[in-house]
């Protein structure tokens, strides 16, 4: 087969590079903040060649990937292995095709039920001619069982019936592209349509409309859209594709397609918005360094688009100067959804020599994962995997590397996935060998390598509080942070916040200057805790609601930088007491000097808050004003020991008229919180008079 993955493999290899292999035992973490969770070895007996080719996982974190295992004297199959979360292997399933001769496995999908799907090529006959191929899919329920295996053929003498990719709608239909065309098959395998657009990678809308990329028999490339029912809708002409073309949507329906080095967008109608080209000519594509470099990308792997249409490519720069031929760097690109250049990262092994970027994913937070392969030189050389994280913005996070099992290795990676919680999942190959001098290094051949990476995810889950507070005092906050990433989080603080729009670090927070400090926090486990936080005394009085951070001095990398922030649903009242009196009524209208006088008085506290214990005194006024200079004060006072926000209270008082009040006519009033021990929203509301 023409493009098999072991042919790209071998190519990839030199028989030289092979024989130097050492395998030098090293996972380089220096700046890694990702932990390895799990890796699992798959070989299928002997010195076999098993390489995995593709990954995906389902929302119980279970890993699927599939590959091809090609034992030595026996035939090429496809073989699909499912993992649990833990890396515990679930099952394997070995597909051998019809004629026992070389069956080989490109894609595959995972629907919402945990049913799996896998295509690619059958040799028909031992002749290996092009019209001896014909594309395999197969459909396994969640627990490995073969629910169905179509087989197809164009019928067409001129076509390489290749499978390329695989993808599944929500309805359970069945979508497979390569070069025998583009094929639909209902939930049972049934075939819907089959139609002859030469295809290397396909991507579905929700409407059920397929887009598919590749070439015809005369290598013309293009990119082209159907209906749910295989009708051509559009087609557009691109360049370059050489066989190995990629093909994304965004969330509007946009259509993004990368050929070798050029990227085209296209909008839902075929119409072509820009096109990009990464040469020397794109100032910053290439490094101006690198006098004599080109583009090599590996597959449709090395292509993705997030919902908001930025795109991200990886590849190798291989610098062409006859000194140094073999000299490669991964680099990255991302562009923006106007095809503008945001920017470019290259990668520089340690060993400055040889680095190929494979595959590429991107994260819920914008975050970039690249994998790809290095040499490590040492007295020998072998061929690592390599995994870089860059955020958002270009800036590298992490980088990790993983090197094989025997004493003289080779690891390829040739997909990642990432899933919502920052788990990267990474299958590829591993060659490994026991080195005899001076016959040819001989051992267990490739092995598939499944990887699971981790990294922490700090979330605030839970934050609560009272209803009212004054300014000045103490609130105490519950509050709860998870580490939902499988690493686990170093030390970090939580900082607190009033906020008027529930949006912790806008523009009109007022932060609290006490914060809560976690030592460490597991993968997986939470830390919940009372923090006592006081309201500064300048806070003007009002609604907020409460926020929070976790790691707000960003001292965790996380998978997700966005995601540590929550506040209340619901919002606090900084106010204070507002006491007044609401009622004062004098128990008869005369009243001889010396005598006593009983007065019914209610103080109501109007505010937000509750007040705590007051004095309500009391004063004869010739002008109802509490306080002139011709009143007279009256000895007799009533004391409340607390009144709660909107309560009012009522007693009566009796008070003993001076002797020495001159007769007259007087209004008697009252001063609610008389010796101002409340601080109140309102100081100069407090008087009544009757």
């Amino acid at each position: 087969m023409r493009d098999s993955i072991q042919h790209n493999l071998y190519r990839m290899i030199s028989p030289s590079i092979l024989l130097g292999i050492i395998l030098m035992l090293l996972s380089i973490t220096a700046f890694a903040r990702v932990s390895e969770a799990w890796v699992s070895l798959y070989n299928s007996g002997g010195s076999a060649h098993d390489t995995a080719v593709d990954v995906a996982y389902d929302s119980s974190g279970n890993v699927y990937v599939t590959g091809v295992v090609d034992q030595y004297g026996t035939s090429q199959d496809f073989l699909t292995i499912k993992y649990n979360a833990s890396g515990s292997q679930l099952w394997a399933k070995r597909y051998n095709g019809p004629n026992n001769v070389k069956d080989t496995p490109y894609a595959l999908a995972v629907d919402a039920s945990g049913n799996v799907y896998v295509t690619g090529t059958t040799y028909i006959s031992e002749t290996f001619e092009d019209e001896d191929y014909d594309y395999i899919t197969i459909k396994y329920d969640t627990n490995g069982n073969q629910l169905w295996v179509r087989q197809y053929n164009s019928n067409n003498y001129y076509t390489t019936d290749s499978a390329h990719d695989i993808e599944v709608d929500s309805a359970g239909n069945v979508y497979v592209t390569g070069y025998g065309g583009t094929v639909k098959y209902d939930t049972n395998g049934t075939e819907l349509w089959s139609v002859y657009l030469r295809g290397y990678d396909l991507a579905l809308d929700a409407g059920g409309n397929v887009y598919v990329v590749g070439n015809d028999v005369l290598q013309n490339s293009w990119a082209s859209k159907l209906d749910t029912d295989g009708n051509y809708i559009w087609g557009a002409s691109i360049s370059y594709n050489w066989g190995h073309a990629s093909i994304a949507l965004d969330d509007t329906g946009n259509v993004y397609v990368r050929s070798y080095v050029y990227v085209y967008k296209f909008d839902a109608m075929g119409n072509q918005l820009w096109q990009f080209a990464c040469t020397g000519d794109n100032a910053g594509c290439i490094p101006s360094s690198y006098p004599w470099t080109w583009w090599i990308i590996y597959g449709k792997n090395s292509f993705t688009v997030d919902a908001s249409g930025n795109v991200y490519m990886t590849g190798s720069t291989e610098q062409l100067n006859y000194a140094d031929p073999d000299k490669n760097d991964i680099e990255t690109i991302k562009l923006d959804t106007n095809g503008n250049l945001l920017w470019v990262r290259k990668y520089n092994g340690p060993t400055d020599y040889h680095e190929l970027g494979n595959a590429i994913a991107i994260d819920n937070a914008g975050g970039v994962y690249v994998a790809g392969a290095i040499i490590n030189q040492g007295s020998e050389e072998d061929f690592d995997f390599v995994t870089i994280k860059y955020d958002s913005n270009g800036n590298q996070k992490w980088v990790k590397e993983y090197s094989g099992k025997e004493y003289y290795a080779d690891e390829f990676p040739l997909a990642i996935e990432v899933d919502g919680k920052g788990n990267i999942y990474i299958a590829g190959g591993s060659y490994s060998a026991v080195w005899s001098s001076p016959d040819p290094p001989w051992g267990s051949g490739y092995d598939y390598v499944t990887i699971k990476y981790t990294q922490s995810d700090l979330l605030m889950t839970a934050l609560s509080t009272t209803t009212a507070v004054a300014p000045g005092k103490t609130l105490s906050l519950s509050n709860t942070v998870k580490n939902q990433g499988g690493e686990s989080a170093g030390s970090f603080n939580i900082a607190f916040h009033l906020s008027t729009d529930a949006v912790y670090g806008g523009t009109n927070d007022i932060a609290f200057t006490t914060t809560r400090s976690v030592s460490s926090l597991g993968g997986g486990a939470s830390s919940g805790a009372s923090t006592s936080v006081t309201v500064p005394s300048t806070t003007p009085l009002g609604t907020y609601y409460i926020c929070s951070k976790a790691d707000t001095g960003n001292t965790v990398s996380e998978s997700n930088e966005t995601n540590n922030t929550r506040c209340t649903t619901s919002t606090i009242n900084v106010t204070k007491p507002d006491l007044v009196m609401t009622a004062v009524t004098p128990g008869a209208s005369t009243v001889n000097a010396g005598a006593t006088l009983s007065v019914t008085n209610t103080a109501k506290n109007q505010g937000g808050l509750s007040a705590g214990s007051f004095t309500i005194a009391f004063r004869l006024s010739k002008n109802t004003t509490y306080g002139d200079s011709d009143d007279v004060s009256i000895s007799a006072t009533r004391s409340v020991s607390s009144l709660a926000a909107g309560a009012s209270s009522t007693a009566t008082t009796g008070l003993t008229i001076p002797s020495t009040t001159k007769a007259g006519s007087y209004y008697v009033c009252a001063k609610a919180d008389s010796g101002s021990a409340i601080t109140e929203s309102i100081e100069n509301n407090n008087t009544l008079c009757s």
